[in-house]
């Protein structure tokens, strides 16, 4: 039992019910079957229109390589899929475009095309994440082309995203309200942008959504940290994001310090075991990937960087994170909506105690990845737009309103 649950009770009802009125039941409906449209129109619309980014081919890489040994096949295979699955001009960005630095990337996508070895010497960068790949793999055996496969899985995580967003803010607002902040949220850039890509960002944002939801609407935690469980397997950095939590949510007892325990162990432990069997390179490989230079001989790879390179590096990508990424105004909402939620429910209750995490979750990510925070935190920037949403709509409830309020529990 969580502190403070006992002497709440949740009845299913929004924090801003009051007695019914004549017009309350169809304001609902119309805002229902309204929302209901905007989700099958939005779902459709960014199914129209995928994006198709280069991580798709390694990861459909990975889904063959379930099934193929031989280097050669699996390379040749995996581009013949993808060259099967896409136009022209997209598979010609996909093998020749080069970015500029940072990293380095000297032709990076034409010499994974043409060399089979390069190719699947980068796969365990994304073996990490298995769940996406073996649904890939699956509906390959299903008969879906891979392509097809990697972006309808980011479309179905998207609908369902949708759906827990309306659920999550159902609990605080409804009618015209509940139209209104649920429309808005399903047309958040971030959520439509990984909608679009086919990577396991999308399953990733709805993991961390569901976990967030159920640890605010139900009076047991288990299924929260079961879903966070299957968070770190889709993503192994949502670790960060479950250990922050069990950890402040210890610190302010709200979760029993056998509960916190037993998670932050299987945590680890799906952490180290997808690690091992994948054969990661570990993080200062990925790093100087990511930050410096892209690199074809990984197996032999040690990291050169020293102490001042890592803070050098911080410090260039300092400036490009607060101009070009969204994370300085979330962090400023991540603190806007933990302030909300310890004047409308106290520092115990599970509102402050997610808020709280995302501040520190996305510090950690910033540490980790500080280039291209925003695909990571994505799901982070959602749970914390429906945190200040339903803070403000609790502080309104009791604020504002006359008459008999219906009590939800501490969330």
């Amino acid at each position: 039992m969580v502190a403070g649950d006992a002497d709440t009770a949740w009845d299913g009802m929004s924090p801003l019910a009051v007695e019914p009125t004549e017009f309350r039941p169809l304001a609902n409906r119309i805002a229902a079957m309204t929302l209901a449209l905007l989700v099958a129109a939005s779902t459709i619309i960014v199914s129209l229109y995928p994006e198709y980014n280069w991580d798709m081919i390694p990861y459909i890489g990975v889904a063959f390589s379930y099934s193929i040994e031989d280097v050669e096949a699996l390379h040749r295979l995996t581009y013949e899929a993808v060259r099967a699955g896409v136009d022209d001009q997209v598979y010609d960005e996909l093998v020749n475009k080069v970015y500029p630095p940072p990293p380095i990337d000297q032709g990076y996508r034409h010499e994974m095309a043409t060399h089979a070895e390069h190719f699947v010497a980068q796969l365990p960068f994304y073996a990490t994440k298995p769940v996406y790949p073996l649904v890939i793999a699956g509906a390959m055996k299903a008969g879906l082309s891979p392509v097809l496969a990697s972006s309808l899985i980011s479309v179905v995580g998207y609908a369902a995203a949708c759906l827990v967003i309306l659920v999550w803010i159902r609990r605080h607002f409804e009618g015209l309200l509940w139209l209104l902040f649920g429309g808005i949220l399903l047309f958040e850039p971030h959520l439509l942008a990984l909608a679009r890509q086919s990577t396991p960002d999308m399953l990733s944002a709805l993991a961390l959504l569901g976990a967030s939801l159920c640890l605010l609407r139900l009076r047991e935690v288990a299924p929260a940290l079961a879903i966070l469980v299957i968070a770190v397997f889709i993503r192994p950095d949502n670790l960060l994001f479950g250990g922050v939590l069990a950890l402040v949510m210890l610190t302010l007892g709200a979760l029993d310090w056998r509960r916190a325990l037993v998670f932050l162990a299987a945590i680890s432990l799906v952490y180290f075991a997808i690690a091992h069997y994948a054969g990661g390179y570990g993080w200062t490989t990925h790093f100087y990937f990511s930050n410096v230079e892209r690199i074809y001989d990984l197996e032999s790879f040690s990291s050169p960087l020293g102490r001042w390179d890592y803070l050098t590096i911080y410090a260039q990508n300092a400036a490009a994170v607060a101009l070009t990424e969204s994370v300085v105004l979330f962090a400023f909402l991540a603190v806007l909506a933990a302030t909300l939620h310890f004047f409308a429910e106290g520092y115990r209750s599970r509102g402050f105690c997610i808020s709280l995490s995302t501040i520190l979750f996305m510090g950690l990510v910033l540490l980790a990845f500080p280039r291209e925070s925003d695909r990571v935190l994505a799901g982070n920037y959602l749970i914390i737009l429906l945190l200040v949403a339903g803070a403000g709509g609790l502080l309104a409830g009791r604020g504002s309103l006359k008459g008999r309020v219906v009590s939800a529990p501490r969330s």
